[in-house]
């Protein structure tokens, strides 16, 4: 296993400090020297395999951002105290530790898609074969460029619902690589996610089409760019991309036998965009699969009141992905939700759903209300109903609001990381009121309101980057 220097100065500190090599090491097989000019597009694709795999890291989507959107809402808790994931349930992080990886990982990897497109276009091809390769490699590159950014933005800014994305601080952009010694500031949350937009339009035009596992192809891009549209308040530009990918008919909603099998294998026909990890490559015990299992570290449950929300309709398929808690004192409560129950019978492997045609439909459904256009909203919750339950035209016109909408993105995309973001997303108050959250303490945080919690909406910048970066300024309310 080899280092790489990460070319920004914030990682520099991190290289030297001897940090956990979970985000700082790569397969010489998947990643060359950052200084290493590339001599074909076979170096590229190296590259970008080395790109795809930061996605990997327990830091980032293998682990931390997942149960960081799901924790920090309302239907995901830590089973006990003193479990791996509490400074998350519990808002309790700090700049001098908590979950810095998912600044780190995201940042290492636009050092390495960077790399690539500095170089990119000046690699030969000839033949009509050849250019599409190079456009499919940039596009994959931008695609990822996107997504670590957007990623960056949504966890380190204020959503766009909760201010002025004008005014509001956002994320350092980084386009290029940069040298080691510049100290880049936080660019306006606005000027972030108009840089996403435009990274991925662009992508779209380059990739191709075809579905590759674990890879970004064109509607990827698009249905990606249909959540950002969706986060950055263009409901109208979202349903368009939404209506996109579903009418591609590349991709299809999975039936009712198929559906709880298929977080098993993963790489499905409702698979748009995932991390695949393998038995060889994957985050062991660090990953998400072990931290559900109750026979792993068992620290994830589902709450009282999800289970109850769950199995609210006995003939829908979703009821069938809860499984009991064998351990002490859970009396086979339903809290173990089998989203990672591991491939090759082992929850320490397992692909991560990123974007499946399910989100899509929810995106085209919440798109068509915010633009007064029940009747698309109705059919297409309708689509998604019918092939969960086998229930046809199960919602009226009528029934349909946002209250219905945001029901049914609990149910379909629990322990996928959504929750909490859809909340704040929306402005919407985060209400833990249920009878089993740890220490009995009822929490309230209105992302729009002035309580002493609402900061804690936006992660504290970590510690070690400003001591290294003095242009970054800490988000409100982590300065002391």
């Amino acid at each position: 296993m080899k280092r790489i220097s990460l070319y920004i100065v914030t990682f520099l500190t991190v290289l030297f400090a001897g940090c956990s090599e979970d985000y700082l090491e790569v397969k010489p097989s998947d990643a060359l020297r950052t200084d290493q000019a590339f001599q074909n597009l076979d170096d590229a694709q190296v590259a970008l395999n080395g790109a795809y795999s930061a996605l990997q890291s327990a830091s980032y989507y293998n682990a931390d951002l997942i149960t960081y959107g799901d924790l920090k809402g309302t239907d995901v808790r830590s089973w006990a105290n003193g479990k791996r994931g509490d400074n998350q349930y519990l808002y309790q992080e700090e700049p001098e530790a908590s979950n810095s990886g998912m600044w780190n990982q995201p940042y290492y990897g636009l050092m390495l898609v960077n790399t690539i497109l500095g170089q990119i276009d000046d690699m030969p091809a000839e033949t009509e074969e050849e250019i599409a390769e190079r456009d499919n490699i940039k596009g994959q590159a931008l695609a990822l460029r996107a997504l670590f950014h957007f990623d960056l933005v949504r966890v380190y800014g204020v959503m766009p619902e909760n201010g002025d994305p004008s005014t509001k601080m956002g994320v350092p952009i980084m386009d290029k690589v940069i040298d080691p010694e510049s100290k880049p500031p936080r660019n306006s949350v606005k000027e972030v996610y108009d840089f996403v937009i435009s990274d991925l339009q662009t992508a779209a035009g380059l990739m191709k089409d075809a579905k590759d596992d674990g890879i970004f192809n064109s509607y990827a891009a698009k249905a990606l760019l249909s959540r950002v549209q969706l986060y950055y308040n263009n409901p109208s530009a979202a349903l368009v991309l939404a209506e996109e990918v579903i009418s591609s008919d590349l991709y299809s909603l999975l039936d009712t036998s198929s559906y709880v099998g298929s977080f098993v294998t993963g790489s499905n026909d409702e698979t748009i965009f995932e991390v695949v990890n393998s038995s060889d490559d994957n985050s062991d015990r660090e990953g998400v699969g072990y931290l559900w299992e109750p026979e792993g570290y068992g620290a994830l449950t589902l709450t009282n009141q999800m289970i109850g929300i769950m199995q609210e309709n006995p003939e829908d398929i979703r009821t069938k992905l809860l499984a009991p808690d064998t351990r002490d004192g859970e009396s086979n409560r339903l809290g173990y939700l089998l989203k990672y129950p591991g491939k090759a019978s082992s929850s320490r492997v397992f692909n991560v759903p990123v974007l499946r045609l399910s989100e899509i439909y929810l995106i085209a459904a919440e798109a068509a209300i915010k633009t007064s256009d029940m009747t698309a909203a109705q059919g297409y919750l309708n689509d998604l109903l019918e092939a969960r339950t086998d229930v046809a035209d199960s919602l009226a016109v009528a029934d349909v609001d946002m209250d219905v909408l945001m029901w049914e993105r609990r149910k379909e995309l629990v322990g996928e990381g959504h929750r909490f973001f859809d909340l704040v997303r929306n402005g919407m108050v985060i209400d833990r009121n249920g009878d089993d959250h740890l220490n009995n303490a009822p929490m309230l945080i209105d992302p729009q309101g002035s309580g002493e919690n609402d900061f804690r909406v936006v992660q504290p910048i970590p510690r070690f980057e400003l001591d290294v970066n003095p242009s970054l300024i800490q988000n409100e309310g982590y300065e002391g």
